[in-house]
């Protein structure tokens, strides 16, 4: 039981990483149905995997600090 009480404290920072990769390859799949180049695609799903790291490092970065 100790391992699953210092494990949850992390539960913010777990589900942001979760929900990228759950988002970006549906993301990415959706992008499919467009009539976009590959070269198009392959930059907004580069954009949106930045965006991604930039927010789960925020959640990350204020879970460490307490503030969730």
């Amino acid at each position: 039981e100790p391992a699953i009480g210092a494990g949850g404290a992390l539960k913010p920072t777990h589900g942001a990483l979760l929900l990228g990769v759950l988002l970006l390859p549906l993301f990415a799949w959706l992008l499919t149905f467009t009539d976009w180049s590959e070269r198009r695609r392959l930059v907004v799903v580069s954009i949106a995997s930045c965006a991604y790291v930039g927010i789960a490092a925020a959640v990350a970065v204020g879970n460490l600090a307490g503030m969730w």
